[in-house]
């Protein structure tokens, strides 16, 4: 039989010490003495004390409050052949809160992806409460300052840096400037042909429009 333990509000072990994690793989409504009813996650840890024995717990952590309670066993320590058994009790014990579980197989994992497991578990961190809470405040600044980011960028005016002979840098020209800059048109009717000078004055107006567009699109 498992029972609230008061004392405990994680499970203080090492990477060594642990022998096996059973994680929930949803987040029933449970009820914890002197907490309402709310979303939990369930975690059975069992590890092997500094005396060669064994312990069950059973961890449950408030996802809205981010209270902590723990259950040991009412044999806190026993030996390896009683292990199996205590385990499975643990798994009932959280299956009957609505929990569904999965074991992830601690030993077989590699150390580096054992300590980032037990990092990132709550059952194993003495205040959880502080690191959401940490988590939420960086994620919120970082949010400010994007936008004030893009606040920058969007009233940053445009630039008007100026080439070493005293020109703009073609970025910054307007249109109007471009347009300025095309060449006379006195210049553009020494490149028209005999036959053309006889064309009606509609038909040059539209010569002389499109040799200005083509050279304005080929300025950019």
């Amino acid at each position: 039989m498992f029972i609230a333990d008061p004392n405990l509000t994680h499970i203080a072990a090492t990477r060594g010490q642990v022998v096996s994690i059973i994680q929930s793989l949803n987040h029933p409504h449970v009820g914890v003495p002197g907490h309402s009813t709310q979303p939990g996650e369930g975690t059975v840890v069992g590890i092997r004390n500094r005396t060669g024995t064994f312990s069950v717990f059973v961890h449950l952590y408030l996802l809205e409050s981010k209270a902590a309670a723990v259950y040991a066993f009412e044999s806190s320590e026993f030996d390896v052949e009683t292990y199996p058994s205590v385990e499975s009790e643990a798994v009932d014990f959280l299956e009957s809160m609505g929990f569904m579980v999965d074991n992830v197989n601690f030993r077989n994992l590699s150390p580096l992806q054992q300590e980032e497991l037990m990092g990132r578990l709550p059952c194993f961190d003495p205040n959880p409460g502080a690191v959401d809470t940490e988590e939420a405040g960086e994620a919120d600044d970082s949010g400010v300052l994007e936008l004030e980011e893009v606040e920058e960028a969007v009233t940053a005016p445009l630039s008007t840096h100026e080439e070493p002979d005293g020109s703009r840098a073609r970025g910054a020209r307007s249109q109007a400037e471009e347009i300025e800059e095309l060449a006379p048109l006195e210049e553009l009717e020494t490149l028209e042909s005999p036959a053309s000078a006889d064309a009606s004055s509609d038909d040059a107006v539209s010569v002389e429009s499109a040799l200005r567009v083509a050279r304005l699109l080929a300025s950019f």
